[in-house]
């Protein structure tokens, strides 16, 4: 405990921290002592969350925030000021469900804005001062989808690709000067977006769908060892089965085919 209030202190900076997984990690880290800057475009859960914090002691600022809009973003990292942050976890994710074609192209300006180009803005401005004190660390939420393409997905997995490589890259980059970057890939999570996106887990044989809590618990456990994680056994072990012995083209089939049955969507020839 005291090596992580040392070497990720003395605040860390959630994104999307209102529910779900971020909320598990804001909890999570009040426990290991850490104060929080939490970071989320819904206000009312947000502040309830920070107040319900307060009163079991913990230093707590809370930040409604539209992160797909950059001028938020900077706004934001104005208000971070002189506090050390010293833990990065952008949770934040933008997704909608649906063939790529029945989307609006700003509907996949907005996966970007919110999945990728905040994230990279954030890193790059307090990542920066991490490497100069030698410690701190990153966490990037990607995804199981991450690992390669499906269906009714593109611009969220795409997004999420982007997440994995951009950790692994920085993992080998700052490593060396003491800062822990990593990528977690959590495969299907019991959270209020996973439950309103529709889905519909009982359709997918052997799906397992995670509580948030254990998907938060092996990320920070596997932060300064990993440079991307896989939360689950079952899913490390399906992932890994999958793309070693049959191959990434196999994989992309029977990922896609689970995606199509989780959302009762039929494919189309």
């Amino acid at each position: 405990m005291q090596h992580f209030q040392q070497h990720y202190g003395p605040w860390a900076l959630v994104t999307g921290a209102a529910q779900g997984l971020g909320e598990a990690f804001a909890r999570a880290l009040a426990r290991r002592g850490l104060r929080l800057l939490l970071v989320d475009l819904q206000t009312e859960p947000l502040e309830a969350l920070a107040a319900e914090l307060r009163q079991q002691g913990v230093e707590v600022e809370a930040h409604t925030v539209d992160l797909a809009d950059n001028a938020a973003v900077q706004e934001l990292l104005a208000a971070v000021g002189q506090k050390e942050i010293g833990l990065l976890v952008a949770n934040a994710a933008y997704s909608v469900v649906s063939p790529f074609l029945e989307q609006s192209v700003e509907n996949h300006d907005r996966h970007i804005d919110v999945n990728v180009r905040s994230s990279m803005h954030l890193v790059h401005a307090l990542g920066g001062a991490m490497v100069q004190r030698g410690r701190g660390g990153v966490i990037l939420l990607s995804s199981a989808s991450a690992g390669q393409g499906s269906p009714l997905l593109a611009s969220y997995a795409s997004s999420k690709a982007w997440l994995q490589v951009f950790a692994e890259s920085l993992h080998l980059e700052w490593k060396a000067r003491g800062v822990d970057v990593m990528a977690l890939l959590p495969g299907a999570t019991d959270t209020p977006a996973f439950r309103d996106s529709g889905a519909m887990p009982r359709r997918v044989q052997g799906m397992t769908v995670m509580p948030p809590e254990p998907v938060v618990e092996e990320g920070l456990k596997a932060l300064g060892t990993h440079p991307f994680w896989i939360a689950g056994r079952s899913n490390r072990w399906s992932s890994g089965f999958l793309h070693r012995v049959f191959g990434r083209r196999f994989a992309m089939r029977v990922y896609g085919n689970a995606v199509r049955r989780l959302y009762g969507v039929e494919e189309k020839t």
